[in-house]
């Protein structure tokens, strides 16, 4: 995840966006988290000519630099809805509300708001539910947990691999007790007590191995 976040990171730093903006707003080609909002304000024309996909990079910058206010006001200077640059960076959207740490309920709460189908988000065959519980954003997972409409992404089995490998007994658990399957195995086999012992998270293979005497090491997860 945090490799798909660097490689973001760097395209949106060396593409200028294609639009030629006066020096003094440099900043919509190169980022950065120094941007005031008199910034913006300095920049209306150069931001309500942005295409959609130059606006699409530019919001992803933003939920980065996990400023709710600097998103709500690029989205009001720019007079787009989000809606459209869904088509173009959906993904880019959801998933970079995982690098907003403290902040990521409120960023995909803002990204429902702007009807972004963050549900059918998917990076490499997985869905935020999978990554949130991968990387232990354990306040996401809680509000995947308890909104009805994440309930789809929460429940699919896979996810209990990813729990073996976040080392949280609580998440996995929760998992189990939502009917998941503990015995589930990814393309090549290997099962949730294989991706423990990859990241080495020794309470989570005691958990396995104390409750659950029929799940063995079947492989190496790289």
């Amino acid at each position: 995840m945090r490799h798909f976040i660097l490689l973001l990171m760097v395209y949106i730093c060396f593409n200028a966006f294609g639009c030629k903006a006066s020096e003094e707003c440099t900043w919509i080609g190169v980022g950065g988290k120094d941007v005031t909002i008199s910034d913006v304000d300095n920049c209306k024309s150069e931001i309500k000519n942005l295409s959609l996909a130059d606006f699409s990079k530019l919001i992803s910058w933003a939920i980065v630099t996990k400023n709710m206010e600097f998103i709500d006001l690029l989205i009001h200077t720019s007079e787009k809805q989000l809606i459209d640059a869904n088509r173009i960076a959906a993904v880019d959207f959801t998933f970079l509300v995982l690098d907003s740490g403290t902040n990521s309920v409120d960023m995909l709460k803002r990204l429902e708001f702007e009807r972004i189908d963050t549900v059918k988000a998917l990076l490499n065959g997985k869905n935020l539910a999978y990554f949130a519980i991968e990387t232990n954003a354990e306040e996401l997972i809680n509000y995947l947990v308890a909104s009805p409409k994440y309930l789809s992404i929460v429940k699919q089995d896979i996810n209990v691999l990813a729990a073996g490998a976040s080392g949280n007994k609580r998440i996995l658990e929760k998992l189990v007790d939502m009917d998941l399957n503990i015995n589930t195995t990814d393309d090549k086999g290997c099962n949730v007590l294989d991706y423990a012992i990859a990241r080495n998270n020794r309470q989570i293979k005691n958990y396995l191995t104390s409750r659950y005497k029929s799940i063995k090491p079947h492989c190496s997860v790289k």
